[in-house]
Parts: C-alpha cells; structure tokens; sequence
C-alpha cells in the first residue's frame, strides 16, 4: 500500500520540479500537521523541514537561507501566520511562495492574508493530494487545475440555487457550509432522514441538489433517499442526491446507487469534488 501511495502522490508532481532542489517548510503549532507535511513530501522525494512556531521558523529561514515554499498556519501562539508571512516576505527575496493553512471562513481573513502577501490558501482539513497540487500551482506549474474550481466557487457560480444538506453531525454540516460558503448557494441543513423528507414533500420543486448523509438516526440516508423517489412527482424521481459517507468500498456505493442516488463524495470531504458534483447536477 505504501509504495502504491507514493506512485500515486508522485504522478501528481509535475515532471518539471527539481525535487532535489525544492526547498520547503511547514509551520504549524501542531505535531500531526508537522507530521502530516513530512510524510507527504518524503513520499515524493522532497526534503521539507518543520517548526513549530514563528520564531524557530523565522530562525531557520536565517540559518538556512531562503526556502522556495512556505505552508504556514495562520492561527498559532505568540506570533501568528499573518505576522510571520509579513516578516518572511519582508527579508526574502520575493522568490518564495507562502501559502497560508485556514480552517475558518476565508472570508473573514482573506483581506489580512493577503495584505501580509500570502500567495495561496488552503482549507484545513489537508489532503496529500491537495499539498501536491499546491506545490504545483506555486511552481506556476499546471496552475489551472485547482485555481479555477476556487476561482470559480468565489465567483458565486450558483447563486441563488438551493442545496439541501442532510447530516446528523453539526461540525460536520458546518465543514459544508464553510467550505461552499462563496458559491453562492443557498444550504438548508436537515438533521436526518425524516426531517429531510419532510421538508422536501413541502418544497421538493425548490431543491437544485441534496447532499445526503448515510448514517444517522430515526431514518439513515439509504431509507430516505428511497422514500424521496416514492414522492408523488417527477421531480422527486429527477432531483440529484448524493451520498456522503466514511466508507468508499464499492458495496457501499452499490448500495446508494440501489437506494437511488445519483453519485457518492467520500469524508472528509474536499471542496475540489463537491465542485464537480455541483457543475455536474446543477445547470
């Protein structure tokens, strides 16, 4: 499984990243973060140093000289992301790329963030596919791909479109709602089956899209997904729902595509395929 991970990971990395000369470091005041970055770039083949703070980082940027890239959490102790991107960009050559590790609403910080001259960002939770392409895209190599589903989504692409989103778990509906919060879409949360059901017997006609959980109390995804379809209306035999879960084997998405959804996302979720999801159902 290892060396099928660091395949896959490698074919993700342009061909024109001179590995051994790529220089990064990874700030963050968490160990499994810290962690998390040098398993992805040692499974590529790149040496990426860490630290845990402002400090240690702004130290070994002086020791060590200019890093090419930077991921750097913007919520830390003491010295925090902004600052610390500010003082980076502020010794550097300019040649470095920041990008800056957010896990609230983008938004809210976007302004401080760039003004500090952060390059990128990126949603916490991280994926190794995601810091790969990151990599990428701050090499101004095949910078196309990821940008313009951001790009996209910040440009309210389905304004005024309505979502339903079924999930018994409130963090869990609130990662959804962050994550989609500059599309442009308007999200109605349900907190199972049964209430999901209701609301759209009451409004099915309103409803562009549902995200469906599968496990949750009183009535799972799978039981509501089917009573959904038994509704009196062509549109409730038309309207795309797509499952959300932990297991990806193939008999669990069997049994959605049975129960008579139209497609699957895998959690955690990544803001890059609910995206293809949303271009690919709503018009």
């Amino acid at each position: 499984k290892a060396a099928r991970g660091k395949q896959t990971l490698s074919s993700l990395l342009s061909p024109g990243v001179k590995r051994e000369d790529l220089r990064i470091l990874a700030v963050d005041d968490s160990l499994l973060i810290r962690e998390f970055f040098k398993d992805v770039f040692g499974k590529v083949g790149i040496k990426c140093d860490v630290a845990a703070g402002g400090p240690e980082a702004l130290l070994m940027a002086e020791d060590n000289g200019d890093y090419d890239l930077y991921f750097i959490d913007w919520l830390m102790p003491g010295m925090n992301g902004i600052e610390l991107t500010k003082r980076i960009k502020e010794r550097e050559s300019g040649k470095n790329s920041i990008v800056t590790l957010i896990s609230v609403d983008w938004s809210v910080i976007k302004e401080d963030v760039l003004e500090a001259g952060a390059d990128k960002y990126m949603l916490k939770p991280l994926f190794s596919t995601a810091v790969i392409d990151r990599v990428n895209e701050c090499l101004d190599i095949n910078s196309a791909r990821q940008e313009a589903m951001f790009t996209d989504a910040t440009h309210g692409l389905f304004k005024g479109k309505r979502l339903l989103l079924v999930e018994d778990i409130a963090i869990n509906r609130e990662i959804v709602l962050s994550l989609l919060d500059d599309t442009g879409l308007v999200i109605d949360e349900a907190e199972n089956g049964r209430e999901a059901l209701n609301k759209l017997r009451d409004g099915l006609e309103g409803y562009s899209l549902v995200f469906m959980d599968i496990q949750m109390p009183e009535m799972d995804g799978l039981e509501a997904t089917r009573r959904i379809r038994e509704l009196p209306s062509e549109r409730a035999k038309e309207l795309p729902i797509i499952a959300m879960t932990a297991n990806a084997f193939r008999e669990d998405i069997d049994r959605c595509l049975a129960a008579g959804m139209n497609g699957h996302l895998s959690k955690p979720l990544d803001l890059s395929e609910m995206l293809v999801m949303l271009r690919k159902y709503i018009k």
